[in-house]
């Protein structure tokens, strides 16, 4: 989404919580032990810095200023432009491209008390590497994981943009926006017993994974083939849990995912 002009931290910020929010709620497994997740709190650099135990180990949501860049993927904001009151370290795990100084963005993530082996921890791999004086004037101080980081065009700087999809990537999805009601509609008549909707619903199922071969044959990912035709057997067979594990695992190994949330199609593995 891009607006003609830049929106003032205060609009990125109302509005970006409201974003923050809702992914939270609709994001599975975020909670600790398993407990539904919690909306970031919206909150300002300069308050963390004042009242940190009200807002570390919290899921927050700033507008700030970029204060300082200290690594490819980590950087200081401060309040107002301004570090007198102080900055909080930001780090994430990919930024497609570095803020500029003073810039306004939108930072939501878990807030912290910075300490390496805690990145280390949290971030599995993805931490950036930080000079040992960074290190130094940080420990123990506020620090964000960041989740998003948001310009004030509303580009979200942690997010790769997509692939561009290919014919048959373009292909592939209409077929699988079919599948996917079908196979609900076939569960339901199996549920019923009602018969006439089983035998269209498994005729149009086998006709979809039919065109999905075709695809997949044109990119000679033979293993996907296979699955296409194990999930027509299933459908031989009536057997709707098959038929789900098959498109599980077909789909665990052929679809890489996107920031977007959007998928484009894996080859075999060499």
């Amino acid at each position: 989404m891009k607006f003609a002009t830049p929106l003032s931290p205060l609009s990125v910020c109302l509005a970006l919580a409201l974003v923050a929010g809702i992914e939270a709620r609709q994001a599975p497994g975020q909670g600790r032990g398993g407990a539904a997740p919690v909306d970031p709190v919206p909150t300002s650099a300069a308050s963390i810095i004042m009242n940190p135990a009200a807002y570390l180990g919290r899921p927050v949501t700033i507008t700030a200023s970029v204060a300082r860049q200290l690594a490819p993927t980590a950087f200081t904001v401060s309040q107002n432009r301004s570090t007198a009151q102080g900055e909080v370290l930001v780090i994430a795990s990919v930024l497609t491209s570095v803020p500029a100084t003073n810039a306004y963005v939108t930072v939501i993530g878990d807030a912290f008390a910075f300490d390496p082996a805690e990145v280390a921890k949290r971030m599995q791999g993805a931490a950036p590497t930080l000079p040992a004086d960074v290190v130094a004037a940080f420990l123990g101080k506020p620090a964000i994981i960041a989740t998003a980081i948001v310009a004030s065009d509303m580009t979200d700087l942690t997010k790769r943009k997509p692939a561009p999809m290919t014919p048959d990537d373009e292909k592939l999805s209409a077929i699988m926006k079919q599948v996917s009601p079908a196979a609900t509609a076939l569960r339901a008549a199996a549920t019923a017993n009602d018969a006439d909707a089983k035998t269209a619903k498994t005729a149009e199922l086998k006709k979809l994974f039919t065109n999905a071969q075709d695809v997949f044959k044109a990119r000679n990912i033979m293993t996907a083939v296979l699955y296409a035709g194990d999930a027509m057997k299933a459908l031989d067979a009536g057997d709707v849990t098959a038929l789900t594990a098959t498109c599980t695992t077909c789909h665990n190994a052929h679809r890489a995912r996107q920031d977007d949330g959007t998928y484009r199609l894996k080859t075999d593995a060499k």
